[in-house]
Order: structure tokens, then C-alpha cells, then sequence
């Protein structure tokens, strides 16, 4: 595994995109495995409560994809958050959401976060305004999903700008 040191000192894997919830089709596991599979060198690990037709159905999506495509059922809390704190990205392609915990907990490990505008995730990730926190793209998009994946796995300053300023927003705005 190849480790990337970024500004605030945490170890993030590269070409590890995460996602980390209830892994069913209106959190956009099935277009981020679109979006996915055709990238080279990567990670895709999706950790969280997936029924068993789920995972069939998202590895038979996945086929021979170029990277690695990991499903993990529920794990502890503690190594969902070491999850977070060394992949490359944090992605949440949801159609929906009210106020995502996730977010909250994506932005506190300091995580580049690639999300939907949907609910108050715009606010939270202070979207159109000074110091964004993160990118939206239109649920449902898997084009424009791809596009933001490789250009934050390419642009490794805009992606460690995006987590510290998730970060510092966080313990301003959440604590």
C-alpha cells in the first residue's frame, strides 16, 4: 500500500476512495461503482451494511474493473473512522440525505469529499463560498462523478486544501 503524507500529517492511502454507509441504491453505490471500475490503480471500498443481493449485484457491476473493489458488511465505528482518516477520498453520491452524519464525520478526519447537493450537505460543506469543503456533483451523474474522482486523485494540493478545509470547518461550525 502507498502511503501519502499530506499537510496535516495524516497518512492517506493513494487512489483509495471510500465510501461509508447503509450501501443501498439511493446512496449512489451503483453509479460510484460505474464511475469506478474503468479508473486504474484503484481502491474502491464501500463499508457498511449491505444485504447479500446487494453485493452480488455491485460486484457483478464492478466485473473485471481495473482496480480493487472491496465491500465490507458493518465494522466498528473505530476502523470506520481509520478508514476515513487514510483514504484519498470520501465519497457519497446519495440522492438524498436530511443532515449526513458521515459528512460530518468524513470532514472531522479531514477528508477531500466528492458528495451530492442534496439536503444540507451544500451548507455543510460551505458549497459557492469561501472555503469549500468538498465538491457536488448531481446524483445520478456518473460522468461528471468520474471527472471529480481522477481530477482529486490527480490534483493531490486541491485535495488536501478541500480536507483541511473540511477540517478547521468542522471544529468551527459542528463541535
Amino acid at each position: 500500500e502507498r502511503l501519502v503524507e499530506n499537510n496535516s500529517k495524516v497518512k492517506r492511502l493513494e487512489n483509495r476512495i471510500l465510501f461509508a454507509g447503509h450501501v443501498i441504491k439511493t446512496k449512489g453505490v451503483f453509479e460510484l461503482i460505474e464511475a469506478c471500475k474503468d479508473i486504474p490503480d484503484i481502491e474502491l471500498k464501500l463499508v457498511g451494511k449491505v444485504l447479500p443481493d446487494v453485493e452480488a449485484e455491485l460486484r457483478k457491476c464492478w466485473g473485471d474493473g481495473k482496480g480493487n473493489l472491496i465491500i465490507t458488511n458493518n465494522i466498528p465505528f473505530e476502523d470506520v473512522v481509520k478508514e476515513m482518516l487514510s483514504c484519498s477520498l470520501f465519497v457519497l453520491p446519495t440522492y438524498t440525505e436530511g443532515f449526513p452524519n458521515v459528512i460530518l464525520e468524513s470532514m472531522a478526519c479531514g477528508c477531500p469529499i466528492i458528495t451530492t447537493p442534496v439536503g444540507a450537505i451544500p451548507e455543510m460543506l460551505n458549497i459557492g463560498h469561501e472555503k469549500e469543503c468538498g465538491i457536488c456533483v448531481k446524483p445520478r451523474t456518473i460522468k461528471s462523478l468520474k471527472t471529480t474522482i481522477v481530477r482529486l486523485l490527480e490534483d493531490k494540493e486541491l485535495a488536501n486544501k478541500l480536507g483541511e478545509n473540511a477540517k478547521d470547518r468542522v471544529v468551527e461550525q459542528y463541535s
